[in-house]
């Protein structure tokens, strides 16, 4: 229950403070500025998630994988964790596949401010 409520509170206070800074620091304040008071958060919010739905797939292995090796060499006086790239691999997919997929509430938080944004910014061009 107390990680719920975590996942949901970073994103909601994300976004309050981000549009309440926004809004502070607008000469005007019109629904221009409101649109981009709740823009500034959303696509913040949801490029975050679409980083992490990308480091989810194993795109960053290898790099992974190469840092781990130069950590290995420097602090272990060069013992390898990994056997190899493919055996680093192999263990990283098997944790990735056993997490949750924790990012729901801050991809949902990022697209109802993307509405918001684009509902404010129709009112103001009607």
């Amino acid at each position: 229950m107390a990680s719920s409520l975590k996942r949901w509170l970073f994103p909601l206070v994300f976004t309050i403070i981000l549009v309440c800074y926004t809004l502070l620091t607008s000469e005007t304040l019109d629904l221009y500025s409101i649109s981009n008071a709740f823009v500034y958060p959303g696509m913040l919010l949801l490029a975050y998630v679409l980083l992490r739905l990308i480091t989810r797939t194993g795109v960053y292995d290898v790099t992974g994988y190469g840092l781990s090796r130069f950590r290995d060499s420097i602090f272990r006086a060069g013992k390898n964790n990994y056997e190899d790239v493919h055996a680093y691999k192999d263990v990283y997919e098997l944790k990735r596949k056993q997490q949750p997929f924790i990012y729901l509430p801050s991809l949902i938080i990022g697209l109802i401010n993307v509405g918001l944004s684009i509902l404010f910014a129709f009112l103001a061009v009607h």
